[in-house]
């Protein structure tokens, strides 16, 4: 049976019953709790100076710390690249200046705990103290090779994404890749939208992304040849996408990358 829409009063009557629900528990601990039993979900709380002040333990370990008391305080700038911190910054205070969320947003980040590039979707939203006013925001991010939706198309989904990270170097074109998959363009477009918050062709532009950034911090090859060796036309569209997506140029990232990691054998070396 379809029930009637609400009236104002019993919508506030509704909202004072959380209120005071959620008030007896006293903890943020169950929330905390909850996100430990996502798998590869990486959960956090940041206050409005942009400090984180809740993870859990993906975040920790996908950002290389053991415990949460060593990230209370810390700020993206002390957990991510310089120039990807300062994007990160700028949404965050868009997020709390709008109250809008910022929903499934692709993003790419760098892995500590294995050297690798990983790329996810951000979800934050606002967080709000009783006055209304935003203190904060709180987010999830999952790798965008972990589909979020478990359904009958999920071993397809799995197939084409693994499919086109093999073959990211090459020409691929949606309406082949339909036709591979046994589906229609649309219908595989509108899979990977709905799962990855990316089409197709993004899909392949971030695959192809992902592997030249582990080949600018791994080898010394040219911009260039980096380029043409993952399916780019030139270099100029290399760098267009890269800075789109990371925020820097692949020169720029790849000196950041390397200046990071003499840093810390220099560290090593020193203790």
């Amino acid at each position: 049976m379809k029930r009637p829409p609400l009236t104002q009063g019993q919508i506030e009557a509704a909202r004072q019953r959380q209120s005071a629900f959620f008030a007896r528990t006293g903890s943020t601990e169950p929330l905390r709790q909850l996100f430990e039993f996502l798998p590869r979900h990486r959960f956090f709380v940041k206050n409005a100076a942009g400090q984180f002040i809740m993870v859990n333990s993906e975040f920790l370990r996908r950002r290389g710390f053991t415990q949460d008391s060593e990230v209370v305080g810390l700020a993206d700038a002390d957990v991510h690249p310089v120039t990807l911190a300062q994007t990160m910054r700028a949404d965050d205070q868009r997020i709390m200046l709008t109250g809008q969320p910022l929903i499934r947003h692709v993003e790419m980040l760098f892995n500590k705990a294995d050297g690798q590039l990983d790329w996810g979707c951000t979800t934050k939203l606002p967080l709000f103290n009783s006055q209304g006013q935003a203190i904060g925001i709180l987010g999830i991010s999952y790798p965008c090779d972990a589909p979020e939706l478990m359904d009958e198309d999920t071993e397809l989904l799995r197939k084409m994404a693994d499919l086109i990270r093999q073959r990211h170097a090459q020409p691929l074109r949606l309406p082949e890749l339909a036709r591979e998959a046994g589906v229609t363009s649309k219908r595989l477009n509108d899979m990977f939208t709905s799962t990855y918050g990316l089409d197709v062709p993004a899909f392949i532009i971030h695959c192809r992304i992902e592997a030249a950034a582990t080949r600018l911090i791994t080898t010394t090859l040219t911009v260039g040849n980096i380029a043409l060796d993952h399916g780019f036309s030139d270099q100029s569209a290399f760098t267009r996408h890269f800075r789109k997506a990371m925020g820097q140029t692949p020169s720029q990232f790849r000196m950041e990358r390397n200046h990071a990691q003499r840093g810390t054998a220099d560290f090593v070396q020193e203790n």
